[in-house]
Protein backbone atom coordinates (compact mmCIF):
# COMPACT_ATOMS: atom_id res chain seq x y z
CA UNK A 1 0.00 0.00 0.00
CA UNK A 2 1.09 3.59 -0.52
CA UNK A 3 2.65 5.04 2.62
CA UNK A 4 3.72 8.39 1.15
CA UNK A 5 3.05 10.26 -2.06
CA UNK A 6 3.60 13.73 -3.45
CA UNK A 7 3.15 15.63 -6.68
CA UNK A 8 6.34 17.29 -7.93
CA UNK A 9 6.29 20.04 -10.53
CA UNK A 10 8.96 19.89 -13.22
CA UNK A 11 9.05 23.68 -13.27
CA UNK A 12 11.72 25.06 -10.93
CA UNK A 13 10.13 28.17 -9.35
CA UNK A 14 13.52 29.58 -8.34
CA UNK A 15 14.79 29.87 -11.91
CA UNK A 16 11.74 29.51 -14.13
CA UNK A 17 13.51 26.57 -15.79
CA UNK A 18 11.74 23.35 -16.58
CA UNK A 19 13.59 20.49 -14.90
CA UNK A 20 14.65 17.49 -16.94
CA UNK A 21 13.58 14.03 -15.71
CA UNK A 22 16.36 11.42 -15.72
CA UNK A 23 15.37 8.06 -17.18
CA UNK A 24 16.02 4.76 -15.39
CA UNK A 25 18.53 3.73 -18.05
CA UNK A 26 20.38 7.07 -17.99
CA UNK A 27 23.53 8.23 -16.21
CA UNK A 28 23.46 11.34 -14.01
CA UNK A 29 26.78 13.06 -13.27
CA UNK A 30 26.99 16.13 -11.04
CA UNK A 31 29.86 18.60 -11.36
CA UNK A 32 30.87 21.20 -8.77
CA UNK A 33 33.84 23.55 -8.79
CA UNK A 34 35.44 25.24 -11.76
CA UNK A 35 33.64 25.34 -15.08
CA UNK A 36 34.61 22.66 -17.61
CA UNK A 37 32.77 22.85 -20.91
CA UNK A 38 34.34 19.59 -22.14
CA UNK A 39 32.93 17.68 -19.17
CA UNK A 40 29.58 19.45 -19.12
CA UNK A 41 29.12 18.67 -22.83
CA UNK A 42 30.12 15.04 -22.40
CA UNK A 43 26.55 13.88 -23.01
CA UNK A 44 26.86 14.98 -26.64
CA UNK A 45 29.55 12.37 -27.26
CA UNK A 46 28.79 9.48 -24.93
CA UNK A 47 26.09 7.02 -23.92
CA UNK A 48 25.16 5.03 -20.84
CA UNK A 49 25.25 1.25 -20.97
CA UNK A 50 23.55 -0.91 -18.36
CA UNK A 51 22.21 -4.44 -18.62
CA UNK A 52 22.50 -4.43 -22.39
CA UNK A 53 20.45 -1.25 -22.65
CA UNK A 54 21.61 2.11 -24.02
CA UNK A 55 20.70 5.36 -22.30
CA UNK A 56 21.63 9.01 -22.22
CA UNK A 57 24.34 10.71 -20.17
CA UNK A 58 23.26 13.81 -18.25
CA UNK A 59 25.97 16.06 -16.81
CA UNK A 60 24.69 18.85 -14.57
CA UNK A 61 26.54 21.62 -12.80
CA UNK A 62 25.97 22.63 -9.17
CA UNK A 63 27.32 25.82 -7.61
CA UNK A 64 29.81 24.81 -4.93
CA UNK A 65 28.19 26.63 -2.02
CA UNK A 66 24.80 25.12 -2.97
CA UNK A 67 25.91 21.52 -2.58
CA UNK A 68 23.67 19.49 -0.24
CA UNK A 69 24.56 19.37 3.46
CA UNK A 70 23.19 15.84 3.91
CA UNK A 71 24.35 12.68 2.14
CA UNK A 72 20.84 11.87 0.94
CA UNK A 73 21.05 14.93 -1.33
CA UNK A 74 23.54 13.02 -3.51
CA UNK A 75 21.57 9.77 -3.64
CA UNK A 76 20.29 10.38 -7.19
CA UNK A 77 23.79 10.79 -8.64
CA UNK A 78 25.79 8.08 -10.36
CA UNK A 79 28.93 10.20 -9.95
CA UNK A 80 29.97 13.48 -8.34
CA UNK A 81 32.93 15.36 -9.83
CA UNK A 82 34.73 17.96 -7.71
CA UNK A 83 36.53 19.87 -10.46
CA UNK A 84 39.40 21.98 -9.06
CA UNK A 85 37.12 23.35 -6.32
CA UNK A 86 37.96 26.11 -3.89
CA UNK A 87 38.16 23.82 -0.88
CA UNK A 88 37.75 26.73 1.52
CA UNK A 89 34.21 27.27 0.22
CA UNK A 90 33.09 23.78 1.20
CA UNK A 91 31.56 23.74 4.65
CA UNK A 92 32.24 21.04 7.23
CA UNK A 93 28.67 19.80 6.74
CA UNK A 94 29.05 19.55 2.95
CA UNK A 95 32.35 17.68 3.24
CA UNK A 96 30.85 15.29 5.77
CA UNK A 97 27.80 14.72 3.56
CA UNK A 98 29.97 13.87 0.54
CA UNK A 99 32.16 11.53 2.60
CA UNK A 100 29.13 9.80 4.13
CA UNK A 101 27.59 9.37 0.68
CA UNK A 102 30.79 7.81 -0.69
CA UNK A 103 31.15 5.36 2.19
CA UNK A 104 27.52 4.36 1.65
CA UNK A 105 28.19 3.49 -2.00
CA UNK A 106 28.66 6.83 -3.80
CA UNK A 107 31.20 7.46 -6.56
CA UNK A 108 33.50 10.51 -6.46
CA UNK A 109 36.07 11.93 -8.90
CA UNK A 110 38.41 14.67 -7.68
CA UNK A 111 40.15 16.74 -10.38
CA UNK A 112 43.17 18.62 -9.03
CA UNK A 113 43.97 21.74 -11.03
CA UNK A 114 45.28 24.93 -9.47
CA UNK A 115 44.62 23.82 -5.90
CA UNK A 116 46.06 20.83 -4.01
CA UNK A 117 44.01 18.35 -2.06
CA UNK A 118 43.46 19.61 1.50
CA UNK A 119 45.80 18.15 4.09
CA UNK A 120 42.92 17.30 6.42
CA UNK A 121 39.15 17.00 6.50
CA UNK A 122 36.55 14.37 5.65
CA UNK A 123 37.17 14.47 1.89
CA UNK A 124 40.95 14.26 2.36
CA UNK A 125 40.39 11.18 4.52
CA UNK A 126 38.81 9.42 1.53
CA UNK A 127 42.21 9.41 -0.23
CA UNK A 128 44.74 7.09 1.50
CA UNK A 129 47.83 8.94 0.22
CA UNK A 130 49.06 12.49 -0.28
CA UNK A 131 49.58 13.87 -3.81
CA UNK A 132 53.07 15.23 -4.40
CA UNK A 133 53.97 18.89 -5.05
CA UNK A 134 52.97 20.43 -8.38
CA UNK A 135 55.44 19.68 -11.18
CA UNK A 136 55.61 19.19 -14.94
CA UNK A 137 55.13 15.61 -16.11
CA UNK A 138 54.97 14.11 -19.58
CA UNK A 139 51.88 12.15 -20.54
CA UNK A 140 52.90 8.86 -22.24
CA UNK A 141 52.25 8.57 -25.97
CA UNK A 142 50.28 5.37 -25.36
CA UNK A 143 47.83 7.25 -23.13
CA UNK A 144 47.39 10.08 -25.64
CA UNK A 145 46.68 7.57 -28.41
CA UNK A 146 44.14 5.74 -26.26
CA UNK A 147 42.39 9.05 -25.58
CA UNK A 148 41.92 9.64 -29.30
CA UNK A 149 44.61 12.23 -29.97
CA UNK A 150 46.26 12.00 -33.38
CA UNK A 151 49.58 10.32 -34.06
CA UNK A 152 51.42 13.63 -34.34
CA UNK A 153 50.22 14.75 -30.91
CA UNK A 154 50.91 11.35 -29.36
CA UNK A 155 54.43 11.17 -30.81
CA UNK A 156 55.24 14.69 -29.64
CA UNK A 157 53.85 13.95 -26.20
CA UNK A 158 52.24 16.43 -23.86
CA UNK A 159 53.59 18.05 -20.72
CA UNK A 160 51.13 19.15 -18.06
CA UNK A 161 51.34 20.65 -14.58
CA UNK A 162 50.39 17.77 -12.31
CA UNK A 163 50.08 16.87 -8.65
CA UNK A 164 51.76 13.42 -8.87
CA UNK A 165 49.90 10.53 -7.29
CA UNK A 166 52.96 8.37 -6.73
CA UNK A 167 51.77 7.10 -3.35
CA UNK A 168 48.60 5.54 -4.75
CA UNK A 169 50.06 2.13 -5.55
CA UNK A 170 51.55 1.70 -2.08
CA UNK A 171 48.14 2.53 -0.62
CA UNK A 172 46.55 -0.28 -2.62
CA UNK A 173 44.97 1.85 -5.34
CA UNK A 174 45.31 1.32 -9.08
CA UNK A 175 47.34 4.06 -10.77
CA UNK A 176 48.04 5.18 -14.34
CA UNK A 177 51.07 7.10 -15.55
CA UNK A 178 54.08 4.96 -14.68
CA UNK A 179 56.72 6.63 -12.50
CA UNK A 180 54.68 9.83 -12.28
CA UNK A 181 51.13 8.63 -11.70
CA UNK A 182 48.53 11.15 -12.87
CA UNK A 183 45.33 9.14 -12.26
CA UNK A 184 44.47 6.79 -9.40
CA UNK A 185 41.35 5.09 -8.11
CA UNK A 186 40.31 2.66 -5.43
CA UNK A 187 37.49 1.47 -3.16
CA UNK A 188 36.40 3.41 -0.08
CA UNK A 189 34.05 1.36 2.11
CA UNK A 190 31.05 0.63 -0.16
CA UNK A 191 31.92 3.41 -2.61
CA UNK A 192 34.77 4.37 -4.91
CA UNK A 193 37.00 7.42 -5.32
CA UNK A 194 39.27 8.49 -8.18
CA UNK A 195 41.79 11.34 -8.29
CA UNK A 196 43.04 13.04 -11.47
CA UNK A 197 46.25 14.95 -10.80
CA UNK A 198 45.96 17.49 -13.63
CA UNK A 199 43.36 19.58 -15.39
CA UNK A 200 42.51 17.97 -18.77
CA UNK A 201 42.07 21.49 -20.16
CA UNK A 202 45.88 21.57 -20.32
CA UNK A 203 45.73 18.97 -23.09
CA UNK A 204 43.79 21.26 -25.43
CA UNK A 205 44.96 24.78 -24.67
CA UNK A 206 47.05 26.83 -27.06
CA UNK A 207 48.51 29.45 -24.77
CA UNK A 208 48.85 30.35 -21.14
CA UNK A 209 51.49 29.63 -18.53
CA UNK A 210 51.73 26.58 -16.31
CA UNK A 211 49.23 26.15 -13.53
CA UNK A 212 49.93 27.69 -10.17
CA UNK A 213 47.91 27.35 -6.96
CA UNK A 214 45.04 29.81 -7.02
CA UNK A 215 45.91 31.24 -10.45
CA UNK A 216 43.60 30.69 -13.46
CA UNK A 217 44.82 29.83 -16.94
CA UNK A 218 45.01 33.40 -18.24
CA UNK A 219 44.98 33.66 -22.02
CA UNK A 220 44.32 29.97 -22.56
CA UNK A 221 42.12 29.16 -25.55
CA UNK A 222 40.79 25.68 -26.42
CA UNK A 223 42.60 24.32 -29.47
CA UNK A 224 40.18 21.44 -29.94
CA UNK A 225 36.47 21.07 -29.44
CA UNK A 226 34.96 19.48 -26.36
CA UNK A 227 34.18 16.42 -28.46
CA UNK A 228 37.88 15.62 -28.71
CA UNK A 229 38.18 15.31 -24.94
CA UNK A 230 35.16 13.02 -24.74
CA UNK A 231 37.24 9.89 -25.25
CA UNK A 232 39.55 11.01 -22.43
CA UNK A 233 36.66 11.56 -20.02
CA UNK A 234 34.92 8.28 -20.81
CA UNK A 235 38.18 6.36 -20.32
CA UNK A 236 38.68 7.84 -16.84
CA UNK A 237 35.07 7.70 -15.70
CA UNK A 238 34.75 4.00 -16.48
CA UNK A 239 37.18 3.27 -13.63
CA UNK A 240 35.02 4.92 -10.97
CA UNK A 241 31.44 4.38 -12.16
CA UNK A 242 29.27 1.55 -10.88
CA UNK A 243 26.86 -0.80 -12.68
CA UNK A 244 25.74 2.01 -14.99
CA UNK A 245 28.72 2.55 -17.27
CA UNK A 246 29.68 5.09 -19.91
CA UNK A 247 31.01 4.62 -23.42
CA UNK A 248 32.37 6.99 -26.03
CA UNK A 249 29.73 7.57 -28.69
CA UNK A 250 29.90 10.69 -30.90
CA UNK A 251 26.46 12.25 -31.14
CA UNK A 252 25.22 10.41 -28.06
CA UNK A 253 22.46 12.96 -27.67
CA UNK A 254 22.54 13.45 -23.91
CA UNK A 255 23.72 17.03 -24.07
CA UNK A 256 21.69 19.98 -22.89
CA UNK A 257 22.23 23.45 -24.41
CA UNK A 258 21.13 25.04 -21.13
CA UNK A 259 23.57 23.05 -18.99
CA UNK A 260 25.12 26.16 -17.43
CA UNK A 261 21.83 27.45 -16.05
CA UNK A 262 20.62 24.53 -13.97
CA UNK A 263 20.61 25.40 -10.30
CA UNK A 264 20.61 21.84 -8.96
CA UNK A 265 20.86 18.17 -9.66
CA UNK A 266 17.79 16.54 -11.19
CA UNK A 267 17.29 13.55 -8.94
CA UNK A 268 15.43 11.26 -11.29
CA UNK A 269 15.94 8.01 -9.42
Amino acid sequence: RTSWSADVSLDDPSTGTRLMPVEDDALLIGVAGRMSSSLLRLGDNSACEHGGERGRVHVKRKVLNRLPHDWTGYAGLDLLVLYDPDWNRLTVHQSRAIADWVTNGGRLLIVLGTRPLPASGRIAELVPFRPGPLRQIKIPASALSAWGFGRAVANAGAEVSCWPLDGAAKAGWAADGGKSSFFAYGPVAFGKVAVLGFDPYLLVRRTGGPAAPGRPYLGAQPARSASELARFWTAQLRHVLGPRQIRHEPGGGGGDPDYAYYGGFELGR
